[in-house]
């Protein structure tokens, strides 16, 4: 290869000599991008882009609620996007030569040959980004390492990463800051999409005794609500969790929840229902979790309740353990009445007894019905 002349050309339109920076290595003349913001943005949409596809496995494979993540949590997502990154990237150069992030900038990277990088040479360069660039996220170090790469590519010098490589653009035409702003409100709105999505249970429509139950579960999952050792079987009864090992299950919540009564029709179930009486107890389960998983396993599987409905949220803010409710959802009539003495309202829908009262008696009725 002729050195002082003839070096790959990026495919497609021809460089923009004006902005595009050759920097002499030895005896190679090795082209190197010098934008820094371009190529800031573009890396922080492919981390973006890892990140959803591990958010979107949590959602659809391990089902965790993503509007609810710990800190720990969001701290692991971090960590995972990272991971992904330094595996996927690599992959990408390879096959392609740049990344999506690259892609809308103009952005490509070669080896001095004019081929794509091959996969080692990919997880070196990232691996090195990860480090000198990013700091590997460390705080405070990774602002000092971004801050030091900002320099070197505003003065127009190699990054430590790309060395014996070629780094391309293609032009910097404005409309690519606009694909660029659209793409990441894409990515954010499929985000927001996959986090409504979750709000639907996983049976639409009529559904069968075990299809009821498998959508209360699956809320029961998705608002990380636990009954102890109990569990409700595909039967609608619920039935103890096998001990695991020598190990027994316990996490303080042994009481059994209340018996459910179903009403079907043809096979479906079209009513729930379920009481409880309780005399002279020194404490009172809640049942508000039970009837907000009753109500949303029933009223999620109807047609009006959409992606980005608001249905959930109103009935967790009606559903009152202590004075009784009744609302309407989706053609589901939902309703509860409860009577109490020897109680006291504290508020925060919670009952504690009444060290004065000579008596206590509680009592609760709850049901609802599909209207059509």
């Amino acid at each position: 290869m002729d050195t002082n002349t003839n070096y790959p050309q990026y495919p497609g339109e021809h460089l923009a000599q004006e902005e595009e920076t050759t920097l002499l290595m030895g005896e190679l003349e090795q082209p190197q991008a010098c934008y820094p913001w371009r190529r800031y943005f573009a890396r922080m949409l492919d981390l973006f882009l890892y990140s959803l596809l591990w958010s979107m496995f949590l959602a659809f494979v391990l089902h965790v609620n993503l509007s609810n993540r710990s800190g720990l949590g969001i701290l692991l997502d971090s960590v995972v996007g990272l991971l992904l990154m330094i595996f996927l990237e690599p992959l990408l150069l390879s096959r392609f030569g740049t990344t999506l992030g690259k892609a809308i900038f103009g952005l490509k990277l070669q080896n001095p040959n004019g081929e794509r990088l091959s996969y080692g040479e990919g997880l070196q360069r990232t691996w090195s980004v990860l480090g000198h660039g990013m700091g590997y996220c460390i705080p405070i170090y990774n602002l000092v390492r971004l801050w030091k790469s900002y320099d070197l590519c505003s003065r127009q010098e190699e990054q430590p990463w790309d060395a014996h490589l070629c780094y391309w653009i293609q032009d910097t035409k404005t409309y690519r800051a606009f694909v660029f702003l659209g793409t990441h409100i894409l990515c954010f709105l499929l985000l927001l999409a996959i986090m409504a999505s979750q709000q639907l249970p996983p049976n639409r429509g009529d559904l069968t005794l075990s299809e009821f139950v498998e959508n209360y579960t699956y809320y029961a999952d998705y608002y990380e609500l636990d009954f102890g050792n109990w569990y409700l079987a595909e039967s609608g009864t619920w039935e103890t969790k096998a001990p695991k090992g020598s190990m027994a299950y316990f996490n303080g919540i042994n009481d059994k929840p209340p018996t459910y009564q179903y009403t079907m029709e043809h096979g479906y179930v079209t009513g729930v229902s379920f009481q409880v009486e309780k005399h002279e107890e020194s404490y009172l389960p809640m049942y508000k979790e039970q009837m907000i998983l009753l109500s949303l396993a029933m009223v999620g599987a109807q047609q009006e309740m959409g992606l980005f409905s608001p249905i959930p949220a109103r009935i967790i803010q009606s559903v009152d353990f202590v004075n009784g409710f009744h609302l309407t959802e989706a053609q589901v009539y939902m309703a509860c009445q409860t009577k109490q003495t020897g109680y006291l309202d504290v508020g925060k829908n919670i009952l504690i007894p009444d060290e004065t009262a000579v008596g206590r008696h509680f009592q609760l009725q709850f049901a609802l019905a599909k209207l059509s």
